[in-house]
């Protein structure tokens, strides 16, 4: 990926989706100086069985990324259902799934006080609160604008109001606590299960969400 980068001329990256059918580590170990050190944040199909002799796993893609500075976040899990019976509700085995990850905080606090240019530090932070906010991750983004604040990369005030804007986008349409809400919530979700058909496509079910938004 890092050449692909070279060759288009592409000076800044701050999140990449990658789904190749079992490339994914490959494609990885190839963007470690124009990719790797800029991204805030990546979606990567990951694979927990091999369908392919000598496939890369989850724990190979985890173990790589995590050395990069990067956590997982959530993951978006694909089950399947064994052809000799899969006509029962509920889910098969755990076969692949969508992973998505972001830099750690302290990784992000290092990488953005190294950048001598303020300007350049303020784009890398308000796209970092950006990419987070649209998987709804709505601590993750209060926590870089604090990172933010405490570093000198934005003021006081700023780092207030940005808050309390993420703060207000995070309850944005949510109904208020009333009482017997958690029950009807149960009683809703055991009704969702009931109705939910055996399986999505004949043999696989998949987690709906992967962060709390259905796709990215």
């Amino acid at each position: 990926m890092d050449e692909v980068i070279r060759e288009n001329r592409i000076s800044d990256i701050d999140f990449v989706k990658i789904d190749t059918e079992g490339a994914e580590l490959a494609i990885l170990k190839g963007s470690q100086e124009e990719v790797s050190p800029k991204i805030f944040g990546l979606q990567v199909e990951v694979e927990f069985i091999e369908k392919c002799v000598g496939q890369p796993l989850f724990r190979d893609v985890d173990y790589f990324l995590n050395q990069k500075g990067f956590q997982i976040m959530d993951l978006r899990r694909q089950f399947w259902k064994r052809k000799v019976f899969n006509n029962f509700s509920g889910k098969g085995q755990l076969v692949f799934g969508d992973a998505l990850y972001f830099k750690r905080l302290n990784v992000l606090a290092e990488e953005w006080s190294s950048l001598s240019d303020k300007g350049q530090r303020l784009s890398k932070l308000y796209k970092a609160v950006l990419c987070s906010l649209v998987c709804r991750m709505f601590d993750y983004s209060i926590a870089i604008v604090e990172i933010g604040r405490e570093r000198g990369f934005l003021d006081s005030g700023e780092a207030g109001e940005l808050s309390a804007w993420i703060e207000a986008e995070a309850r944005h349409r949510e109904l208020p606590n009333f009482p017997g809400r958690e029950k009807l919530y149960a009683l809703f979700n055991r009704i969702a299960e009931a109705l939910k058909p055996k399986s999505f496509w004949g043999f696989s079910d998949s987690d709906r969400l992967i962060g709390n938004i259905k796709d990215l």
